[in-house]
């Protein structure tokens, strides 16, 4: 689970905001890793990564204590009010539970028109409503637990044999959704997604010969399909991409490759939270975190600081992993602002020997 993002990034009275999950099964990744480095034997046969399934739950508005664990009896409710297991799809969902309840990596959450009243601080800044959605991403089937220990009351289990599945089959998370007095939070903005300082043209591909001539800085290009999790029994695997072409990493130092989610410099937003008696907004903190496969030079970053102001140097510099296997190793920058705007890029590798590309 990398994040949600929101749009818009902060709510507004009475109106809509759509999350959308961005989540990815590395199972089949690293069962390749494993054969790669021998330590999966080839012979070993293993079953298919069944889809994901995932599912919201939602309508907490300004809990106790503005905490998450203030939600907790109401999703218990809305638990004890869930069909066993639960749909696969929103068609089998009951209209008057669609405002607390959702399937699938999409769903929306309706603010309340009244979710500022008494909200009011005994400080100069401007009033806010916060809003909680909690998710379950499971690599099975979701069934309701409203006595469960936890913050969802959801349990994940085995598609075939109904055995209930272990931590690594099974995520839990919540967004936070907070709502401002005349003020509304925008999500970061990416303007760009460079490698090494170059953009990827965007080309269609059926083989390699299709990718003749596509490259990207000093990188040539390879037909691949990028990774992606089944959300769906009947959703269609993403199209075949001309991707960035590296060895892989066989003794260091190896080449490394700079990897900037950059940003436009309106992404640096005011802050009306956190004005002082009287004074301006400040700049809202931004940062950057990274996740994927291959060798890092950082894992998180910070873009803007209020005592500090902004770093123009929060890039990534990537270097290709020794193993060589035949889907293209993911890379995710997940930009985060401290109001809930989110925006995610990802990079897409194919990593080969160098003996296959004389």
């Amino acid at each position: 689970m990398l994040g949600a993002v929101s749009e818009p990034a902060s709510g507004v009275p009475g109106a809509q905001v759509v999350l959308q999950l961005e989540a990815f099964d590395g199972a089949p990744l690293l069962e390749q890793l494993e054969r790669a480095a021998g330590v999966l034997d080839e012979a070993a046969i293993t079953a298919s990564p069944a889809p994901l399934s995932v599912a919201w739950l939602s309508g907490c508005h300004n809990p106790p204590g503005d905490v998450q664990s203030g939600c907790y009896p109401l999703l218990q409710q809305i638990a004890r009010n869930l069909p066993d297991p639960l749909p696969e799809s929103s068609e089998g969902i009951p209209p008057e539970q669609a405002a607390f309840f959702g399937v699938g990596s999409r769903f929306s959450v309706r603010v309340p028109e009244t979710i500022l009243e008494g909200r009011q601080l005994q400080t100069s800044a401007a009033p806010f409503g916060v809003s909680f959605s909690f998710f379950a991403v499971c690599r099975g089937v979701l069934r309701p637990a409203p006595d469960a220990v936890g913050a969802v009351p959801l349990t994940c289990h085995d598609r075939d044999t109904g055995e209930v599945l272990p931590s690594e089959a099974f995520v839990q998370g919540f967004v936070t959704t907070y709502t401002y007095e005349r003020a509304l939070n925008l999500a970061p903005e990416l303007v760009g997604m460079p490698i090494d300082g170059a953009e990827l043209p965007r080309v269609s591909c059926e083989s390699d010969a299709d990718c003749a001539g596509v490259g990207v800085a000093e990188l040539a290009t390879a037909c691949a399909r990028p990774l992606a999790p089944e959300l769906s029994l009947s959703e269609p695997p993403p199209p075949q991409r001309c991707l960035p072409l590296v060895p892989r990493c066989t003794a260091p130092p190896c080449a490394s490759h700079e990897l900037l989610p950059e940003l436009s410099p309106t992404s640096v937003e005011q802050d009306p939270s956190a004005a002082p008696p009287g004074g301006t907004p400040p700049r809202e903190i931004l940062w950057v975190r990274y996740f994927g496969f291959g060798g890092f030079s950082r894992g998180q970053a910070l873009i803007n600081d209020r005592a500090t102001g902004g770093n123009p140097d929060y890039a990534l510099r990537w270097t290709p992993p020794p193993l060589a296997v035949d889907s293209p190793l993911p890379v995710w920058a997940v930009v985060q602002d401290n109001r809930g705007g989110t925006a995610i890029a990802r990079w897409d590798f194919v990593v080969r020997d160098v003996a296959e590309e004389r």
